[in-house]
């Protein structure tokens, strides 16, 4: 699921330095890559929520993650029920009617 936005930041959201959400950025299209060329070499299908959800990352009007920061400690990040519903429902679309 995407959190960090493509570009740009949003401090009230997300307390991350520049540097911060780079990193982010680069880790998260890391495990994206990794994970597609895993499915790759096996044949596996693959679901890619990070896709999916790239327009409601948690700077956007409608984010599909919920979190948030506090004084003392950094709240996870997690996919909300919006998230949720739009995966379940791709996987429903991908999967084999039985």
């Amino acid at each position: 699921v995407t959190v960090l936005p493509l570009s740009g930041d949003c401090p009230g959201k997300l307390p991350l330095t520049g540097e911060e959400l780079e990193q982010g950025r680069a880790t998260a299209a890391r495990l994206a890559a990794v994970t597609k060329k895993v499915a790759d070499d096996t044949g596996s299908a693959l679901l890619q929520a990070s896709e999916l959800t790239k327009e409601h990352d948690v700077c956007s009007s409608d984010p599909w993650v919920n979190g948030a920061p506090s004084p003392s400690v950094m709240v996870p990040y997690h996919p909300n029920a919006k998230a949720m519903h739009a995966i379940a429902e791709q996987l429903d679309r991908m999967l084999p009617s039985f």
